[in-house]
């Protein structure tokens, strides 16, 4: 009698088959494999676009971009990796000299590679997905790291720190979202000491590229509104929608149109949490013109620009009660400097006016120091006081300081507070104040993509990598998974919107719990646990899966696939 030789493997899939399903429903390792066709001969193993695809499943599944876990954890799930990927997978593959070949291709400094391959999955995204082309964003943060020195071609460079750390080398990070998910659509990483302000007209040129026509909003902070950049934008026949910085001649032209305010300014509202229609505040339009010279062909565009005037009630209440802080916080720190002694009356003197300056109330407490000088008799030396023994005359400054409130200027503060203007070219029967209202409390879109790279499910720092293009690669797959979460997400919720649905199950500790808005990390959680056995007996292989839950069934059915990316792990 003969014995067989037994073998058991006990694997957990989880989400894996999720991750590698979207993945290649995006086209990721089709677009990769497209644009990257030199590739050095002696090369074997999987293509430059499976490499990828395994990669961004490793970061999307471990939250772990660094490259030298990945080869153990591609061995550890080659069962999964090969059903998905229909090809065999090495020992070797998914070795950390492999991915930093793979990211070395992929984040070439003039950023052509990156771009074609976002541009072919941004095109597939926007008709595979259906997604709503009518508003997109822009924004930009920086990414702070523990790098020391330069690391090529000044990727890494110290400049304005959105982290408050200024003490660091950074990159910047900008992204081009799609409402009303805030799908990122285009991607850029940009050297740490950028300006935000040249970087919007590129990202609206390669936004309107993949949507196929400039009709669309675009949506961007106070630094979109250069004379520049809308220009560019208005000649292309964009539109825009920007708050208005309060620089240049903007400050008097605000207080000029609040001044002839009208009296019953437009009521506006928004939807709450319950998504109850709540008012927040009033506004009015006005107009003005923009107007730029082109410095390459002289031409002079003019840009009609409709000015939204908008008061935010719960802005305004934040705002004087912000300074009512400050104005009593500065006054007892003065009360307390009455009465003191100084050697030095000017040194004391710039005190009074650094409390000022911290506290930004020098516009609103009038401030008045005056000085009592005060002789003091001293005796000299040891002893008993007498006729003959020294003394020394010491003067004195005592400080006497008065303030009190500017009360014209803190009405005029109260008048102004809590107003904004924004600024857009968009027709009337494009954009109403009360639309655009509602589009701009959207902006927080691209924020909860920085904030899942940043400090969420993707955190990139620190990074472990020594060279710019290392790390520009990095980021292009980073911000690949960043498009899966987002689309994980918004299909999941405008299924779930459309047949009325709900789901329970998905809070830990609150499983009644019900929510029609689940987030893409709550959605993949529900997925932990699930594991493939496999058993092998000579030359015979059996496989076995945890059989899915009747909510992790749910899920598949609103993210749109099929059992069977779970159920071909078993029949391999």
């Amino acid at each position: 009698m003969t014995t067989s030789k037994l073998y058991v493997k006990a694997e957990r899939v989880d989400n894996l088959p999720i991750l590698l399903a979207f993945t290649k429903q995006m086209g990721v390792p089709d677009a990769i494999d497209q644009v990257v066709t030199d590739v050095h001969g002696n090369r074997t193993g999987l293509s430059y676009g499976r490499l990828a695809w395994g990669l961004m499943a490793a970061i999307g599944t471990r939250a772990d971009h660094r490259l030298n876990h990945v080869e153990a954890w591609a061995v550890e799930h080659r069962p999964t990796l090969e059903v998905a990927m229909g090809a065999p997978v090495g020992e070797k593959d998914f070795t950390d000299d492999r991915l930093a070949d793979l990211l070395w291709v992929l984040g070439d400094p003039e950023g052509q590679v990156g771009q074609a391959i976002e541009d072919r999955v941004g095109h597939r995204m926007v008709r595979a997905y259906r997604l709503p082309t009518d508003t997109g964003r822009a924004d930009t943060t920086t990414v702070s790291v523990y790098h020391d020195r330069d690391t090529g071609d000044g990727l890494l460079a110290f400049g304005k720190s959105k982290d408050h750390r200024p003490d660091l080398r950074q990159f910047v990070e900008a992204l081009g979202t799609l409402d009303p998910a805030g799908v990122p659509l285009v991607t850029s990483t940009l050297p740490g000491n950028q300006a935000d302000d040249p970087l919007y007209w590129p990202m609206w040129q390669r936004m309107t590229r993949l949507i196929g026509h400039p009709d669309w909003l675009f949506v961007g902070d106070s630094k979109l509104h250069s004379a520049e950049n809308l220009a560019r934008i208005h000649r292309a026949h964009g539109w825009f929608l920007t708050p208005l910085p309060m620089k240049g001649t903007i400050p008097e032209e605000l207080a000029a149109w609040l001044k002839h305010a009208p009296r019953r300014p437009t009521p506006l509202r928004l939807p709450d949490a319950k998504g109850q229609w709540r008012s927040v505040g009033h506004g009015f339009e006005v107009e003005r013109r923009v107007t730029w010279t082109d410095p390459a062909t002289g031409e002079v565009v003019t840009v009609p620009e409709r000015v939204f005037l908008v008061c935010r009630t719960s802005f305004q209440q934040q705002q004087i009660q912000n300074l009512m802080q400050r104005l009593e916080q500065a006054e007892r720190a003065l009360k307390a400097k009455h009465g003191q002694r100084a050697k030095d009356p000017a040194a004391f003197e710039a005190d009074v006016h650094a409390i000022l300056a911290q506290h930004a109330v020098a516009d609103f407490l009038r401030v008045k120091v005056t000085w009592k000088l005060e002789r003091e008799e001293k005796w000299l030396g040891r002893g008993r006081p007498g006729p003959k023994r020294p003394k020394q005359v010491l003067e004195h400054h005592r400080a006497h300081v008065s303030v009190q409130r500017r009360e014209k200027a803190i009405e005029t503060f109260k008048q102004r507070a809590g107003w904004r203007a924004y600024g857009t070219n968009a027709p009337k029967s494009r954009l109403t104040l009360q639309a655009a209202v509602e589009q701009y409390s959207g902006q927080w879109q691209p924020e909860h993509g920085f904030h899942r790279i940043k400090g969420g499910a993707l955190k990139v720092a620190p990074i472990f990598l020594r060279t710019d293009r290392h790390i520009r690669g990095l980021l292009l797959l980073v911000t690949m998974v960043l498009r899966l979460l987002t689309l994980v997400e918004f299909i999941a919720r405008r299924n779930l919107a459309a047949e009325g649905a709900t789901l329970t199950g998905l809070y830990a500790g609150a499983p009644q719990k019900v929510t029609a808005r689940p987030t893409a990390e709550r959605l993949l959680a529900a997925f932990e646990g699930i594991t493939l056995s496999t058993v092998r007996i000579g030359n015979r292989v059996h496989r076995h899966l945890s059989p899915l839950t009747t909510l992790q069934k749910r899920i598949l059915k609103y993210l749109g696939l099929p059992l069977s990316i779970y159920a071909a792990l078993e029949t391999g």
